[in-house]
């Protein structure tokens, strides 16, 4: 997990994710208001990176499957998500970690 994937996953988590999950994970972004049963991130603590993948691309229960969101930025979005949990070495708190991250910018992928 190198600075190109979480700031990959950064990216990817605000356009797929953030909308229900909310900008730091806790489940309150636009489109939670809507739908009851989004569930904040800290519940992914215990589960696997597998199956963090797995949930992005095939969905899970009432979260819908991801299937366009390339493999690549499956793993960037999970290691993404790890940050934020501060599951990875060095990382900080959810609360924390978007002000961490470098600013979007150059050539896309």
């Amino acid at each position: 997990s190198d600075l190109r994937s979480l700031t990959n996953g950064k990216r990817q988590y605000e356009t797929f994710c953030g909308p229900c999950h909310g900008a730091k994970g806790m489940a309150d972004g636009p489109v939670a208001k809507a739908f009851l049963g989004v569930l904040p991130l800290v519940v992914s603590q215990g589960r696997t990176d597998g199956h963090l993948y797995a949930t992005i691309g095939y969905g899970r229960r009432r979260m819908p499957a991801y299937g366009r969101i390339t493999l690549q930025d499956r793993w960037d979005i999970v290691n993404y998500v790890r940050y934020m949990n501060g599951q990875l070495p060095g990382a900080q708190t959810a609360q924390a970690a978007p002000a961490a991250m470098p600013q979007q910018g150059g050539a896309q992928q």
